[in-house]
């Protein structure tokens, strides 16, 4: 068994102090402080991240290999908006007999997908930067509550662009010109509307 105490980065107690299954994951905790939250504070938008120490725990460690025998394990507790995680994705005609589709992949831990594909029936539009994939972090924007900066290695070097949010999380806004599909043979400046897979489909994508 552990004895568990969380408290808020403003050092109000949130949980505990509490004996647990010293099995249990981190995983499982965060379960029961964001219900008691929920429940509390309506709190239901805000997911929990544990810190030991200046450590941001993994949600599968085992709280036995975090806590010293015989001592309270203290942590604290931060709460963050989560991220609207999922596959969004259009596709267009941008030339005679060629369309290329943009994928950006967001998880719910902060890891980001983006990549094209574009399909030619000319062997001449045949290009080796027609199918790219690049991969990085989503954080929401500090100045823009509506925004979500996207850093991705590219070419040896960190880049980063900004996509927008729109239609609850269902819809992402970016222009190509910023993000990782610039400057292709295929390329243009347009605004891409990704929608969210599985998500209604809305009407026009220019």
């Amino acid at each position: 068994m552990a004895v568990v105490h969380v408290t808020s980065l403003a050092g109000e107690s949130v949980f505990g102090p509490e004996e647990l299954d010293a099995s249990a994951t981190v995983s499982a905790l965060i379960g029961s402080i964001s219900n008691r939250c929920s429940a509390n504070d309506s709190k239901e938008l805000l997911h929990m991240k544990l810190i030991h120490g200046a450590r941001v725990l993994c949600p599968d460690e085992l709280l036995v290999n975090i806590a010293s025998e015989g001592t309270p394990l203290e942590l604290s507790c931060t709460a963050a908006r989560p991220l609207p995680d999922g596959t969004f994705s259009s596709q267009q005609t941008i030339g005679f007999h060629i369309a290329r589709q943009w994928i950006l992949i967001i998880n719910a831990d902060g890891n980001a997908e983006w990549s094209h594909e574009t399909y030619t029936d000319s062997p001449g539009d045949d290009y080796d930067d027609n199918f790219m994939k690049f991969s990085g972090r989503a954080e929401w924007c500090d100045d823009d509550d509506l925004a979500l900066q996207i850093s991705m290695e590219i070419d040896g070097s960190m880049q980063k662009f900004k996509v927008q949010i729109e239609d609850s999380g269902d819809l992402v806004k970016v222009d190509e010109s910023s993000c990782p599909s610039k400057n292709t043979h295929h390329s243009g400046k347009r605004t891409l509307k990704l929608k969210k897979n599985g998500a209604t489909p809305f009407c026009g994508s220019h």
